[in-house]
């Protein structure tokens, strides 16, 4: 077992290579802790201290998430790991600071920079390596991930969401080939998952789950719609595989709660991070907006998705104006509300696991790397049982309800 030394000077060594643009001359890397079981699924993540001198003889210090990949050689041949952080790298590498440069360009006050910090990333072989800021110690918190988000907070990110996708559109309508060019490379980490392990049997069984747990709870047509939803899996998923019709950008593709760190202290102005870029790909926006509205809306709010969907819009359409586009010419409410019909589906299908995993206790969270090593398919591992099945029954009771009763399933 490495003990904690041994694990600083090897997170010292891809620190000597991330962080050679500080012109650091020495330096010294205290282990602060790591996450546990169920944080980094794909990847193992430190948070450490670096304090040293630069070559003027400057102290300087860091507060650094050190994210790094994986590195069970069977877990590799069973699941997509190295897509995952290339996938990540080149987000935050390539395509984030172009949409930042993009908006200075443009002279747009209040950007959509609602990023940690990236210093880089080490690549060698079986090793994937990248380094942030710590928000944590900026006084940035996960959210708790077993709560809805509240109103404000929800209105804040949707709006964000709106801005983030807004460059997209801009730049394919001011620079086509040099958004072509930027996300050329952009990975589907999703789509490979499909491909190596059998998630959509989990979805699927998910669908049924659900349904069996909602007995009693919701009404019997409306459970039966649901079920409807069963046989769609497969032919929707193979369709955001294969490429949505209409308008594409840069979606985050991951837009669960516990994605999202939040900042609010005494009279501040309240604002939040979004982390895990693995899943970025080119596709439509609704991808996100259905994953966040269906992962992250409370009881209270969900039947207010039409406010929320036209808060977006409106957003979006702001954001364009500034960075000198026309979103009545590029992408109209109509536009976004046939979209909204045809592609939501994909935030109910992603929920039901995500409920689940986000109610999950510790223990009860998978390993993948020991159910690869133990011959499994990873994505059997995500086939939990939680004991927490009241929360689940109730967070899924009033999204069932909602989804069928407006033909999204």
């Amino acid at each position: 077992m490495s003990t904690t030394t041994d694990i600083e000077n090897e997170i010292k060594s891809w620190l000597e290579i991330i962080l050679k643009n500080e012109n650091l001359v020495e330096f010294s890397v205290k282990l602060e802790g790591n996450t546990e079981l169920g944080t980094g699924y794909s990847g193992d993540i430190f948070f450490v201290e670096v304090e040293g001198l630069t070559n003027d003889r400057v102290s300087k210090k860091y507060n650094l998430v050190v994210k790094c990949a994986k590195q069970s050689i069977v877990l590799r041949s069973k699941f997509p790991v190295n897509c995952a952080f290339l996938n990540e790298m080149y987000f935050y590498e390539t395509i984030f600071p172009y949409f930042l440069k993009f908006q200075q360009e443009k002279g747009v006050e209040n950007p959509f920079d609602k990023l940690a910090k990236c210093y880089g990333a080490v690549i060698s072989d079986n090793l994937e390596v990248i380094a942030f800021d710590n928000l944590n110690v900026k006084g940035y918190t996960m959210w708790n991930k077993t709560k809805p988000l509240t109103r404000p907070l929800t209105e804040m990110i949707i709006k964000e969401f709106g801005k983030f996708h807004a460059i997209s559109i801009a730049i394919k309508d001011q620079q086509p080939e040099k958004f072509q060019q930027l996300t050329e490379k952009c990975d589907d980490f999703l789509g490979k998952i499909h491909e190596y392990t059998d998630m959509l049997t989990t979805h699927e069984e998910l669908v049924d789950e659900v349904y069996e747990l909602l007995q009693g709870q919701v009404d019997g047509t409306l459970l039966s719609k649901w079920k409807s939803l069963r046989p769609k899996v497969r032919p929707f998923m193979k369709k955001f595989r294969e490429g949505l019709e209409g308008l594409n950008v840069v979606v985050h593709g991951d837009c669960w709660n516990n994605n999202f760190m939040h900042y609010h202290v005494d009279d501040q102005q309240p604002t939040f991070a979004i982390v895990d870029w693995q899943m970025a790909k080119l596709c439509s926006p609704v991808i996100d907006v259905s994953f966040f509205l269906f992962a992250c809306l409370s009881e209270e709010d969900i039947d207010d998705v039409d406010v929320f969907l036209k808060l977006y819009h409106t957003a979006l359409g702001d954001h364009l104006r500034k960075l000198g586009s026309n979103v009545d010419q590029l992408y109209p409410f109509s536009q976004f509300l046939d979209d909204w019909k045809k592609y939501s589906k994909f935030g109910v299908i992603m929920i039901t696991l995500i409920h689940k995993f986000s109610l999950a206790e510790r223990e009860e969270v998978p390993d993948y790397v020991q159910t690869a090593e133990q011959g499994f398919d990873v994505a059997k591992s995500l086939d939990v049982k939680i004991k927490d099945t009241q929360g689940f029954k109730k967070r899924m009771g009033y999204l069932v309800k909602f989804c069928v009763e407006h033909d999204i399933v």
